[in-house]
């Protein structure tokens, strides 16, 4: 057997003793910036080269991957991740089986699942060497791992696959992209004719649903934000578990929406009804509910006129629900059916409510003969941004009278 010396009192010679000495013990040397792993001196890690943390654009999502060579490397591994790409808050493989690329130079090139957040790392693998003089070759041993690099798609397009993705939806643009907590806007895209496993949600951090306003539409989905969100950019698409089930979850792409700091608004409704008919200020007037109907006759109108309608007083109330006063003033309008739409018969302009304020609106109008409906449209000019969940939604009501009588002349005389 050949043995191994070293030359004493020589430079070489003390080098080629600590090294050997390293090698024997498979202890890790750090001096200098250099590691020794398995036996092989090496640099640090490989490291990332290129701007992470970038939000791509370019579709289909093709992800390059460049990093730092090590000269010790007979090649490298790289690990790709993806957030809410398999299930919904956690990160997930997307490299094929799940287990690292192999790669042998510097730079690799994947194809991204979808409109998520991504990251990926990179190894060396390190050649082997035997642990007795004279060297025998070993298996090629595994390195650190870099830090993570971090990145991100939006292209608005469907995940990988598109429509062949077993859920086959898809979001392409938002009715508007930012709104207070409590709004609601649409989600346009392709969604499918029934809601299914299908989650439209709203996220920064975490996961929070929106919710569907019915009915389902296939390509223009209602939604509303939730009230307890705070103000940030928050992502908005829709989740949807795999028809196999498994526990996949694919999504619809993401698209960014702004919710807004809540501001005080008021909310502006009615809550009794309508007198029609009597003096000004509905005193002997006939008192009609919300949805409510009433029969009149010629004899409670003020006057008539030769259009087979009558004038009448109108009075009903408005109350503003929140302790906010409403700014700017904003109009009412009170509309009757009519052969060709809804006709409008009295405007009432230049109007305001304090705080909780409770208001009593007096008018006049024409009404036509026969039975019809007539409508009170609150703040028909949207001048007031009124406080979600209600908005706009509690400002109209109607009633169905019927006038009897020709109208053609004065009948009630103020």
């Amino acid at each position: 057997m050949r043995s191994w010396t070293s030359h004493r009192g020589t430079v070489a010679g003390l080098v080629v003793a600590a090294v050997f000495a390293l090698v024997a013990s498979g202890a890790a040397l750090a001096q200098g910036g250099l590691q020794v792993a398995q036996g092989t001196l090496t640099l640090a890690p490989p490291q990332p080269i290129g701007p992470c943390g970038q939000e791509y654009h370019n579709f289909p999502r093709e992800l390059k991957m460049t990093w730092s060579a090590d000269p010790g490397a007979k090649g490298y591994q790289v690990e790709v991740e993806c957030l809410h790409c398999a299930v919904v808050g956690q990160w997930s493989s997307v490299t094929p089986g799940g287990t690292p690329l192999n790669v042998a130079g510097t730079s690799a090139t994947l194809t991204f699942p979808g409109d998520n957040q991504g990251q990926w790392r990179v190894r060396a693998m390190l050649a082997g060497q035997g642990q007795s003089p004279p060297a025998r070759p070993q298996p090629a041993q595994p390195g650190p791992w870099s830090a993570w690099c971090t990145f991100s798609f939006k292209t608005g397009q469907a995940p990988q696959g598109g429509h062949g993705q077993p859920c086959g939806i898809n979001l392409t643009s938002l009715s508007k992209t930012k709104g207070f907590p409590g709004e609601d806007f649409y989600m346009i895209g392709t969604w499918g004719p029934a809601q299914g496993t299908k989650l439209p949600c709203i996220n920064k951090g975490g996961m929070n649903k929106l919710e569907v306003i019915p009915p389902w539409n296939s390509t223009k989905l209602h939604v509303r934000v939730p009230m307890d969100l705070a103000p940030g950019t928050y992502k908005v698409g829709v989740y949807c578990e795999a028809l196999e089930g498994g526990g996949t979850v694919y999504s619809s792409g993401w698209l960014d929406f702004e919710v807004l700091k809540p501001r005080p608004m008021p909310d502006i409704t009615s809550k009794k009804g309508i007198i029609i008919g009597g003096d000004v200020g509905g005193a002997g007037g006939k008192f009609v509910p919300w949805g409510g109907s009433v029969t009149l006759t010629e004899k409670d109108a003020l006057h008539g006129s030769p259009n087979n309608e009558c004038a009448f007083n109108l009075s009903y109330d408005m109350l503003n629900l929140t302790a906010n006063p409403t700014s700017p003033a904003f109009l009412n309008r009170i509309k009757v059916d009519a052969p060709a739409g809804m006709k409008v018969v009295s405007i009432q302009s230049a109007l305001s409510l304090a705080g909780s304020e409770t208001k009593q609106v007096n008018t006049q109008a024409y009404l036509p003969i026969g039975k019809h409906a007539l409508s009170l449209w609150l703040d028909d000019d949207h001048n007031v941004a009124e406080v979600p969940p209600n908005g706009e939604s509690n400002n109209v009501f109607r009633i169905v009278y019927e006038l009897q009588g020709k109208c053609y002349q004065p009948y009630n005389p103020r």
